[in-house]
């Protein structure tokens, strides 16, 4: 372990590892060893797929319902787009296709896309379901408080933050609630959700009851569920195998896919719910403030 700023880095490490751990050490936390890192990495490697592959868990632990009542169905014509969003669309139906997370459909029920640019450059594929989500009944399940979680899970030594890939679009939606979901794609027609798409009012309770199964009250001490915010605290490395194994093996048993080149694991230090957590409390995530 290394303590303090007083720190000799062997020659052997690669420059990123020996970075890594002068700047834990500049901190006072403790980085794990390469027995432990070793330890991880096979655990990963028996339990979570290959990090290569892209495709998206389903559960079966729970369904997704829209429940519109009486309400008639919505018809809105597409939003117009530029050649260059349209071709990006097009791409992105395909993929979902291909995922069978879409299919094409005959509903009386449709929605525009709208493409929205994300900090990288490249764009979210999302449907305007304003107008359904004002017809919908939407579930009264809560979300924990974020504040609490973060005042459990201070001080841990050892800390992973777990990243659920396309995390809505692992849940399936009731048969009834597909065609409310439809959408019109410029060029390509009319499709429907299968999964539960991103941008229904009742979603997240939906996530958080799928969360809450996942992560069930006698796992408090040290596992956490946030939506699809997943975390591991403990003071012990013993007892972090110990967890993250159990909720990986849970995490499996449910059919959900974890995204492995995300996901923080083992660490003495992780991003969570917009701040940054260590043995020594929480602070500001510098990257959140630069922008203010």
């Amino acid at each position: 372990h290394l303590k303090g700023t007083d720190v000799e880095v062997p020659a052997s490490l690669s420059s990123a590892r020996a970075e890594e751990l002068m700047s834990l050490a500049s901190l006072g936390i403790e980085a794990i060893t390469d027995e432990q890192r070793l330890e991880i990495d096979n655990l990963m490697k028996e339990l979570l797929p290959d990090p290569s592959c892209e495709q998206l868990g389903c559960t079966g632990w729970i369904h997704h319902d829209i429940d519109v009542g009486r309400a008639r169905p919505i018809k809105q014509r597409y939003y117009p787009v530029s050649k260059i969003l349209e071709d990006e669309m097009h791409e992105q139906v395909h993929k979902m296709l291909r995922a069978g997370i879409i299919r094409r459909s005959k509903s009386n029920w449709s929605s525009p896309v709208v493409m929205v640019r994300k900090s990288d450059g490249s764009f979210r594929f999302c449907v305007d379901y304003r107008k359904v989500n004002a017809v919908s009944k939407i579930a009264a399940y809560p979300l924990p408080y974020m504040d609490m979680i973060l005042r459990k899970i201070q001080h841990a030594r050892y800390i992973t933050a777990l990243d659920c890939s396309g995390a809505f679009l692992q849940i399936p939606l009731t048969e009834r609630s597909i065609p409310i979901t439809a959408f019109t794609v410029p060029g390509l027609g009319l499709f429907e959700f299968v999964r539960m798409p991103y941008g229904l009012a009742g979603g997240p309770a939906t996530f958080q009851m799928l969360a809450d199964k996942l992560i069930t009250p006698e796992m408090e001490p040290f596992a956490f569920a946030y939506l699809d915010d997943i975390i591991i605290a403990t003071d012990t490395f013993s007892d972090h195998i110990k967890w993250l194994t159990l909720i990986l093996k849970r995490i499996n048993e449910a059919g959900l896919t974890i995204n492995r080149k995300k996901s923080k694991i083992c660490m003495p230090e992780v991003r969570y719910l917009g701040v940054l957590v260590n043995r020594e409390g929480c602070r500001p995530d510098p990257e959140r403030v630069k922008p203010i």
